[in-house]
């Protein structure tokens, strides 16, 4: 009997798992968007999921660009490159502009990050040519362009950001203001004024908690912000700074970030003298930068493999395209040859008959033609007048055709 209750137990429970409908999986889909950046593994449960028991194309594009982003925050870029690509496939299959804008973006996030800016320019191109805007890709883009000149004017110009067109947009374009102010805090750090600096980090922080508590863009604000500390020598500042980071960052297991992390506080230990510390971070900061490494790594191949196939299937199309027209060209020329064999033989069919034809007829006309007849061969040897050989020939001939001669011919004779 237990055994049947266990059964029964794991058959409802896997059961509440399985999306039974449409509706459902609109849920799970909102509530996977929602948790990416405070529990990105849950959300990856969730979607993959999805994925097995839905058919609906708006649903699986929606589950891998979900996925791509969840991946991208626990470093598995592997992972974030493949869904990315499914992501940008089928979302080009449905025509939903928004969401194809949406997954490019994403796309020029993610290649942004890993430094293959070919890939981003490519990415920003194919955006260009979509119909439609997009609110986030707009105040996005502008927002790469003034942190990477530091452009002070334009990021406060950006802020506040309130043309959201529904709850996903609002929801992204909160955590861009608050990297915004980050930005905003970084471009002043080689001011003199650090208050104000600060004063910029902390609105950053405000910021994202308020969208979500031990959010990932948290982490990453405080790190920024730890750096800022340790520069100007607020070391202990630096040190709380960072042991909040790297709680928040237990959330995602992200070894790029972790080797940021343990690298600083393995610094600031060193410079406090707090020798254990700086021990035990230091061997974490290796540890956590050769994770780093390989998973950079394997992006590389992967990024690689992607391409290579699409190149390969592009290639293999093209192959097929070409094969298909030379099998077609040259089922052409054979027929042309064989049509050409066919009039040539039938010209020689038509002319050997004529020929043929033209003999007969010959042969007729010469076995229609008689001989001379020996009389007429020594009438016309014997010497006679002319008048009188005439004459004898004329009823000679009249005889051979059957005419009957009176007496008074034949006397003439």
């Amino acid at each position: 009997m237990r055994v049947y209750f266990y059964v029964f137990v794991l058959f409802f429970s896997g059961m509440s798992i399985f999306p039974q409908g449409t509706g459902e999986i609109s849920d799970l889909l909102k509530n996977a968007e929602e948790n990416i950046y405070v529990n990105p593994n849950e959300s990856i449960r969730i979607l993959e999921q999805i994925l097995k028991t839905t058919n609906n194309s708006l649903e699986i594009t929606n589950a891998h660009l979900y996925l791509s982003r969840s991946f991208f925050i626990t470093g598995n870029y592997k992972k974030s490159i493949e869904h990315f690509f499914d992501a940008k496939n089928t979302s080009a299959q449905i025509g939903d502009n928004n969401l194809n804008i949406e997954v490019l973006t994403h796309g020029v996030t993610l290649f942004n990050f890993l430094n293959f800016l070919e890939l981003v320019n490519q990415l920003e191109l194919e955006i260009k040519t979509i119909p439609g805007e997009s609110a986030y890709y707009t105040k996005y883009k502008k927002w790469l362009e003034a942190d990477s000149l530091k452009d002070t004017k334009v990021l406060k110009e950006m802020i506040p950001l309130n043309e959201a067109k529904d709850d996903s947009e609002k929801f992204a374009l909160q955590y861009l203001e608050s990297r915004i102010l980050n930005s905003l805090a970084k471009s002043l750090t080689s001011a003199t004024n650090s208050d104000t600096t600060q004063m910029y980090f902390k609105k950053a922080l405000n910021k994202a908690v308020s969208v979500q508590k031990n959010n990932f863009f948290e982490m990453q604000l405080l790190l920024d912000y730890s750096l800022f500390l340790f520069e100007i020598k607020e070391y202990q500042k630096a040190i709380n700074t960072l042991i909040l980071a790297e709680e928040i960052s237990l959330n995602f297991k992200n070894a790029f970030y972790e080797k940021k992390i343990f690298e600083l506080l393995a610094q600031s230990y060193l410079i406090m003298d707090v020798k254990d510390k700086f021990q035990e971070y230091f061997v974490k900061a290796n540890n956590a930068s050769t994770a780093s490494l390989a998973q950079e790594n394997i992006a590389i191949n992967t990024i690689f493999n992607v391409l290579q196939n699409k190149q390969n299937i592009e290639k293999g199309h093209l192959v097929k395209i070409s094969s298909n027209t030379l099998l077609f060209y040259g089922a052409g020329l054979f027929l042309t040859i064989l049509i050409w064999l066919f009039i040539k033989w039938f010209a020689t069919m038509k002319l050997n008959h004529t020929k043929d034809h033209i003999k007969y007829l010959k042969l007729i006309k010469d076995f229609d033609k008689k001989e001379e007849s020996p009389i007429k061969t020594n009438i016309k040897t014997l010497g006679i007048p002319k008048e009188t050989e005439n004459t004898i020939l004329l009823k000679l001939e009249k005889f051979e055709k059957g005419n009957k001669y009176i007496s008074r011919d034949m006397s003439l004779a």
